[in-house]
């Protein structure tokens, strides 16, 4: 269905589930999610949206638009894109994905390469942090942190490289 709302400082408290696709509400429209709501976002202006429940339950899920306030004054925001210009409680930078430059990496003794995780959502990357670990450090090492490290070849043999952030992880041997 489409929905028309005006109005100046307007709020709407969501009780079930409310997608919304796009629409310019940065005139003062407040959306408000309560402890049995679900508020979905891919797109539109807005000026505030708050995730407000006394028991803690209720979510918004912003994948994109463009909001001045986020407020997670409790239950639950995830960010998985937009533009915000201010952030008030703890929200989520869930990540979908996690990729690395190379899924294999041939190297002789004493030499090295770079490794590259991508996290997904970009919004993700500069929120997690990217734990790296060799499956047998006596074959290959690894040096640096973030996103990019460095590979260096000890010993003959093989290993496994892991790449991981958010829950997700990724791979190279």
């Amino acid at each position: 269905h489409n929905y028309s709302v005006s109005g100046n400082r307007m709020g709407i408290r969501v009780y079930g589930t409310l997608t919304v696709m796009s629409g310019d509400y940065s005139s003062g429209l407040l959306l408000y999610c309560t402890e049995t709501g679900t508020i979905n976002i891919y797109g539109g202006d807005y000026f505030s949206v708050s995730s407000y429940s006394s028991a803690g339950n209720g979510t918004v899920n912003i994948y994109g638009g463009t909001f001045n306030i986020v407020d997670a004054v409790s239950g639950t925001i995830n960010i998985y894109g937009g533009s915000i210009s201010y952030i008030y409680g703890n929200v989520n930078y869930p990540v979908t994905n996690i990729s690395l430059s190379s899924s294999s990496l041939t190297l002789a003794r004493e030499t090295s390469q770079s490794l590259t995780a991508t996290i997904s959502p970009e919004i993700a990357a500069s929120h997690v942090t990217v734990s790296w670990s060799s499956s047998n450090e006596n074959v290959a090492q690894i040096s640096g942190s973030g996103t990019a490290v460095t590979v260096t070849a000890v010993a003959p043999g093989t290993a496994t490289i892991t790449a991981s952030a958010g829950g997700k992880e990724a791979t190279c041997t």
